[in-house]
């Protein structure tokens, strides 16, 4: 595989016979100073976004349209979940706890006895759930929400961040510090497991009792086949070290997708043996991530973004045109576009080449001036990609030309 330091050129051909088009799709912003945190479905039409000064919106049509509910807080919220159609919770920060009994119109507050953050709700049953948050919070009830009694994370003085029951009895904890625990008797007692180096988790999920992934701050991504036994530090095939990861979600013990920072969204089909990006219409911060059935999931996260898919995120491919250029080239969507130099020095793109050709490349900036230039390279039949070095560049709109003798693509792309 070549990786070349050059300027980034994506995926909307000119004259090509396709186009990928986003396996995400941008849903409507209530407002871009709204900060959503967490996202959840009953059902593929039915589901509830919460998030900064106490928001809640319910949808009932997958999305399209969002009614905005009454809180009763201007706290932030930090986790919604449906037990089922009817049955909800919300936690929140300053010992915020809420439920709802018809499907999120309606919510009223529940008593915690904590004043501390509270950062996930997580309900087995309509009788047995647990809330965790700052401090190592950790709290049981077994009538519903109404009353709550103590329990020991086994996690020291640090926040508990995402709580996860793969079935009744097995259920896992992570938190700052890569604190993570482990229980297999419904939360009445849990076991500290230890993880490969320190970092802030923020998002745990699991797909059987043993298999499970937990991610977090500086592209953070752990995983275990035996329970938490033993994890695995595994890698994304973008560079993603300074971008925090806010949520995964196991569909199956190999499928895996992962939400983050400057719209990192990776995918996994092979138990995280590899971790392959996917294109979305946002560019925004990605906090909170749910899948309702195998396929159709959303996200959500800052300036008031909120995407879905129904297809895994996997994008799709589009006639566009007549060339016999894509037979040679398939081009992935560069990322990320628009690239925040305070995170990032680079923007990388991914391309396939079904045979061996020779790629000319020129950059532009928005008076047509050319910054770099390439002279013509050949490339092998195989995989490849472009590390495209943004750190000289001010910011600005800019644009890349790319060609051989059969077609020529053009597109642009932002340095913020």
């Amino acid at each position: 595989m070549k990786h070349f330091l050059l300027f980034l050129f994506l995926t909307l051909p000119i004259l090509t016979l396709r186009a990928q088009q986003p396996g995400w799709k941008q849903l409507n912003k209530q407002s871009i100073e709204q900060i959503w945190t967490s996202v959840h479905f009953s059902d593929p039409l039915h589901g509830a976004v919460v998030g900064t000064d106490g928001k809640i919106v319910t949808t009932d049509d997958g999305g399209m349209v969002w009614t905005e509910r009454q809180s009763g807080t201007t706290e932030k919220l930090n986790r919604v979940r449906f037990l089922n159609n009817a049955r909800a919770y919300i936690a929140g920060d300053n010992g915020v706890l809420l439920r709802s009994d018809d499907g999120g119109t309606k919510w009223y507050a529940l008593n915690a006895e904590t004043s501390q953050a509270l950062s996930d709700v997580f309900f087995i049953d309509e009788n047995i759930g647990f809330i965790g948050g700052q401090a190592s919070f950790l709290k049981k009830s077994t009538d519903g929400g109404i009353t709550w009694t103590i329990r020991d994370p086994k996690f020291g003085p640090n926040n508990i961040n995402a709580i996860d029951f793969v079935n009744p009895n097995v259920g896992y904890l992570v938190g700052n510090q890569a604190e993570m625990a482990r229980t297999s008797n419904s939360g009445e007692t849990w076991r500290s497991l230890d993880a490969p180096f320190q970092a802030a988790l923020y998002s745990v999920s699991f797909a059987t009792p043993y298999t499970g992934t937990a991610v977090g701050e500086a592209g953070t991504i752990f995983h275990t086949n035996d329970a938490g036994q033993h994890w695995e530090s595994q890698k994304a095939e973008v560079p993603i070290s300074s971008l925090p990861l806010g949520g995964v979600q196991h569909i199956d013990s190999n499928t895996a997708i992962i939400v983050g920072w400057e719209s990192i969204i990776l995918r996994t089909i092979n138990g995280g043996m590899n971790w392959v990006p996917q294109i979305t219409e946002s560019y925004d911060g990605l906090k909170g991530l749910h899948f309702v059935t195998d396929s159709i999931g959303y996200a959500v996260g800052t300036n008031g973004v909120m995407i879905a898919t129904k297809n895994q995120g996997v994008s799709i491919l589009s006639s566009i045109g007549v060339s016999s250029f894509p037979e040679q080239m398939n081009i992935s969507s560069a990322y990320p576009n628009p690239q925040s130099s305070a995170l990032m020095d680079f923007i990388t793109l991914p391309f396939h080449l079904g045979k061996g050709a020779e790629i000319h490349l020129t950059v532009l900036d928005l008076l047509g001036n050319v910054i770099h230039e390439t002279s013509s390279e050949f490339f092998t039949q195989g995989d490849h990609r472009f590390l495209v070095n943004t750190k000289a560049l001010s910011k600005g709109i800019y644009f890349v030309k790319v060609f051989n003798s059969d077609v020529s693509t053009m597109q642009k792309f932002i340095v913020q």
